[in-house]
């Protein structure tokens, strides 16, 4: 099936089969533009997901083109470290976020997070809050992974790939909003991981088993440390799961389901799937190596080939569809989530507060196509997809994590400023960071970052593009704390009615 390596090639019938899903994706767009009525049909689908649909949404959305090429390609070059230092923080925080922050937020009855910001903090917080949120959720490395597939498959630039995929995404969200991203991410999430599951068992046998994969595979590979040199580093990927708490996705999911009992029971199943997933894609980036070793793929691209190397046809269609429903399924998601940001949390709840359902509809459809196209630009600036997810983790955290949770479990003085400086001052300081960074520093090839070494007293730091996310969280604390201090008090009241309806 190969045609050399980087490159895999697929027969007729699975072309069919990756037609038959675009064709179908678009049908359900078209039935779920019949249910859009209102603005919050189209934002959060009525408040009427159940949990079947719910899971389903909830796994596409994550488990999107990052999974198959920034995540697998980790696990490609790094082996087992991700999976001491990535993913254990994420089981944790979800169920913290699941059993202490959901059951709080479901009382309040907002739909966005910048909506429980304002809520706490006023309407600046909600802005910074709502661009913070927007520029996590442009699908810039959604874009990246689309032209990633494209290329493998049929050697397009990645430029083309991401523009056909995408574009296509952003046709049927225009259609049905979150109705159509719900339903055909539920369809997607059961296509997106039969080819990886069946390609293990494969691959295991062409190499005479999971004992022959470890000998293929180096040392350094099974090392929790892997190739990095210091635990600091893997502690960045371990800090970037802190934007669990704030993930704009999970929220909108979370308003979106039919009640409180819906939405917890199916972030609990997604935990219990992720466990799950998370062990396949280890096993995958190591058959990825001892297939392709010492690099001879690139990073966002072997596991992805390697997986489609190793599936007959008929199967590699599937699985095919499979990834451009991952990829997709998160495109038109995060693509509503940051329209709404501009149209529904900046310009109707901020500027034009009479501006009706409809025209926030409208409007809403339109920054669709915009988000999308800015995505697009912004595609050609960084080298990996693993690389865009820190930055845009980084935003995220710097603006809404701290008051967040600082809204419902920091303990004493609260005032409107302290959410307001927090959001301002961590926002400012990852933007600042990430640009010295990328000016002064230096590229390493090697590992696609960029360093700056930085002279301090005869001491050289070395700064790593990645450790803004460290940056971020400490600064928006800090600015959190001197905030509180020196600003009104809000209402106690407010704190102590969320407590009893929680």
């Amino acid at each position: 099936m190969g045609s050399g390596i980087g490159s895999e090639t697929i027969h007729l019938v699975d072309w069919i089969l990756v037609a038959a899903y675009f064709v179908g994706m678009f049908f359900i767009g078209m039935w779920a533009y019949r249910k859009v009525k209102e603005f919050e049909d189209f934002l959060v689908a009525g408040r009427a997901l159940t949990l079947p649909i719910l899971v389903g949404t909830l796994m596409a959305s994550y488990y999107c083109g990052m999974y198959f090429f920034a995540d697998a390609g980790f696990m490609y070059s790094e082996g087992t470290s991700a999976d001491i230092f990535y993913y254990p923080p994420y089981y944790l925080l979800m169920i913290l976020m699941s059993f202490f922050l959901m059951t709080r937020l479901r009382v309040l009855g907002d739909i966005s997070l910048p909506d429980i910001l304002e809520r706490f903090y006023g309407k600046i917080t909600r802005f910074f809050g709502a661009i913070g949120s927007f520029f996590y959720c442009v699908p810039v490395m959604q874009l990246m992974a689309c032209g990633v597939v494209f290329n493998v498959l049929l050697g397009w630039p990645a430029w083309l790939g991401a523009l056909v995929g995408g574009a296509f995404a952003v046709l049927y969200t225009l259609l049905g909003g979150l109705w159509a991203v719900a339903v055909t991410d539920m369809i997607q999430f059961a296509m997106m991981f039969s080819g990886v599951i069946l390609s293990v068992p494969i691959a295991l046998m062409a190499h005479g088993g999971w004992s022959n994969i470890l000998a293929l595979n180096p040392e350094w590979h099974l090392d929790p440390l892997g190739s990095y040199t210091s635990w600091i580093i893997l502690g960045v990927y371990a800090a970037s799961s802190l934007t669990l708490l704030v993930e704009p996705a999970f929220y909108q999911r979370f308003f979106a389901a039919r009640d409180h009992k819906t939405a917890l029971r199916a972030f609990i199943v997604m935990v219990c799937f992720w466990l799950f997933v998370d062990r396949i894609l280890v096993s995958v980036g190591l058959i990825a190596w001892a297939s392709y070793p010492g690099f001879a793929l690139p990073i966002d691209e072997a596991v992805f080939t390697t997986i489609l190397h190793y599936l007959p046809y008929g199967i590699s269609g599937f699985f095919v569809a499979g990834v451009f429903a991952g990829i997709m399924s998160t495109i038109d998601s995060y693509t509503l989530i940051g329209a709404a940001n501009i149209s529904y949390d900046i310009i109707k709840k901020i500027f034009k507060p009479d501006l009706s359902e409809e025209r926030t509809l409208w409007l809403t459809r339109v920054m669709v196509v915009a988000t999308f196209i800015l995505s697009f630009g912004l595609m050609f600036i960084f080298p990996r997809i693993m690389m865009v997810w820190l930055l845009q983790a980084a935003i995220l955290t710097s603006v809404a994590v701290i008051p967040i949770l600082g809204a419902f479990f920091w303990p004493f003085r609260k005032s409107a400023f302290g959410g307001t400086l927090s959001a301002l001052v961590g926002f400012a300081a990852t933007i600042v960071y990430i640009a010295a960074v990328m000016v002064f520093g230096t590229p390493v090839p090697g590992w696609d970052t960029i360093i700056w070494e930085v002279n301090i007293f005869g001491v050289t730091v070395h700064l790593w593009a990645e450790m803004v996310v460290y940056v971020s969280i400490v600064v928006a604390l800090l600015a959190y704390i001197v905030g509180n201090f020196f600003g009104t008090p809000l209402d106690p009241q407010l704190y102590r009615e969320r407590r009893a309806l929680s």
